[in-house]
């Protein structure tokens, strides 16, 4: 007796450490328990006064009892598990409708093992069920893999289940469930952006064009009622619809659009409810594509200003300056609206905001060079100008494109003339040298210093190893053996040219 209240002395110690510590802490709590907890605690207190030894009995068996639980729920969980066989069922794919003739294709079953018995012959009808039904042929692909080839095509975001009978696989292996499912993919719907177009061979007709593409095929008198193409001002544009050969590209064309002097927004909006060809399913996608058409002003503009040096017939290097636009132009335009000047050298670099450039400019009087059309992007000039001179183009604003832009004010930019790119050649092709004539070969450069000429004589004796041990054109020759080549059948010799 005195030990229990010794412990108990012990215990009502450490409750009031604790508690004048959460006292200092977090300071003074009043709590009043609820009633049904001081009854609780009465009903305990009674119990334990009358009668000690079946109290403490009780608590024990109860904790016992509770842990007893616990283990057992953790047991549970970690119990050892059946080593069962994995199903997986990969999900075919919609036809692919980018080739001609092709067909549907195949389910394939995988599992995580070899299952398939050693002496199995062939499948019979009803080995494996699958639901809804699908014509077509159950095939081993390998001993850890089935293939079903369907004879039509897979119906669209269809749930399939693929049950199996249990005789079908080796003995032995243990299965949690003889079956699998998968689901076909969704019919979708899906569109480029919208393209502003000028018809090359009338550049009057100017539209906008849109591609739709199909996951498969699409049923054409639904497609149309589900698009709406119009301006920024929600005026109807009407259009036209015409589809791939096999109905899963749709391809839209506006009608003829008007350029204004400011840009037009145009909207093409995509609504669900467009229907896959022989089949009920429809299209959940809403979406929209638009595109800012541009004005009078703001397309046409030059893009690009270079002066390269090219080769002409005689292989002579030659400047020509080509000038770019964003829209083709007629030649009778450019040579009312271009001008050309040769800036002073004594300036470092001229720079295109420069005032009065042209005051302190020559004006160079050039031809354009033929070209294959009348309207043209690209026009090109031949010049003859020292190295790092600065050309200046000024294009004049008024200047009108073929489909009808205009440039709204001046256009200038300054090129700088290129260093010539060195080289070096022989003027005649490559080959074997008779011993008659003058024995000279003719060689060409340009901008550099020094030439190192090497040359291979083939010794008499190795004509035979050229001819048997290489390969190829005289011009060209190839060696076979990469340990055998020109250097063993020839004398070298070796020269440098200033």
């Amino acid at each position: 007796m005195s030990g229990i209240l010794k412990f108990k002395q012990i215990f009502l110690k450490i409750f009031q450490f604790i508690k004048k510590l959460l006292i200092l802490i977090f300071g003074s709590i009043n709590w009043n328990y609820p009633q049904w907890l001081k009854l609780g605690f009465e009903k305990i207190k009674t119990l334990y006064y009358k009668n000690k030894k079946k109290f403490i009995l009780v608590l024990t068996s109860s904790l016992l009892g509770l842990m007893g639980i616990v283990y057992g729920i953790q047991w549970y969980k970690n119990r050892p598990q059946p080593d069962y066989v994995n199903i997986t069922a990969i999900t075919p794919e919609p036809l692919d409708l980018n080739v001609t003739d092709s067909k549907p294709n195949d389910l394939r079953i995988e599992f995580d093992r070899s299952v398939k018995p050693i002496d199995f012959k062939e499948f019979k009808k009803e080995d494996i069920v699958m639901s809804p039904l699908m014509k077509g042929q159950w095939s081993w692909r390998s001993d850890s893999e089935l293939s079903f080839t369907p004879g039509t095509d897979w119906r669209i975001d269809q749930e399939y289940e693929v049950k199996f009978k249990k005789t079908i696989f080796a003995k032995k292996l243990k299965f949690e469930k003889y079956e699998t499912e998968f689901k076909t993919k969704p019919f979708v719907v899906s569109a480029s952006d919208l393209q502003f177009y000028i018809n090359p061979e009338n550049r009057k007709e100017k539209k906008i064009t849109a591609e739709l593409y199909f996951s498969h095929e699409v049923k054409l008198e639904t497609l149309k009622k589900h698009l709406v193409f119009e301006d920024e001002d929600e005026k109807e544009v009407k259009f036209e619809v015409t589809v791939s050969p096999r109905n899963h590209i749709a391809y839209i064309v506006s009608e003829n659009i008007k350029i204004l002097e400011k840009e037009m927004k145009y909207f093409l909006k995509i609504k669900p409810g467009i229907e896959a060809k022989n089949q009920s399913t429809q299209s959940e996608e809403n979406f929209e594509r638009k595109i800012t058409a541009p004005s009078i002003y703001n397309y046409f503009k030059g893009k690009n200003l270079s002066i390269n040096i090219v080769e002409n017939e005689k292989q002579e290097a030659e400047q020509v300056l080509a000038v770019e636009f964003t829209d083709a132009v007629n030649e009778v335009e450019m040579r009312k609206h271009v001008s050309i000047y040769l800036l002073p050298k004594n300036k470092g670099f001229w720079r295109g905001d420069d005032v009065d450039l042209e005051k302190n400019a020559q004006k160079l009087s050039l031809s354009i060079l033929p070209n294959e059309r009348d309207d043209s992007e690209s026009y090109f000039y031949k010049i003859k100008q020292d190295v790092d001179r600065q050309i200046l183009v000024k294009i004049s604003k008024g200047l009108k494109s073929a489909s009808g832009f205009e440039l709204p004010i001046d256009f200038k930019d300054i090129v700088r003339v290129p260093e010539y790119p060195s080289f070096a050649s022989i003027q005649q092709k490559g080959g074997i040298l008779s011993l008659l004539g003058d024995k000279k070969i003719s060689l060409q450069s340009r901008g550099l210093q020094e030439l190192e000429i090497k040359i291979h004589r083939l010794k008499d004796k190795d004509i035979n190893h050229l001819l048997t041990q290489s390969y190829g054109s005289f011009e060209k020759p190839s060696f076979d053996n990469y340990n055998f080549n020109q250097t063993n059948i020839s004398e070298i010799f070796n020269e440098k040219i200033k």
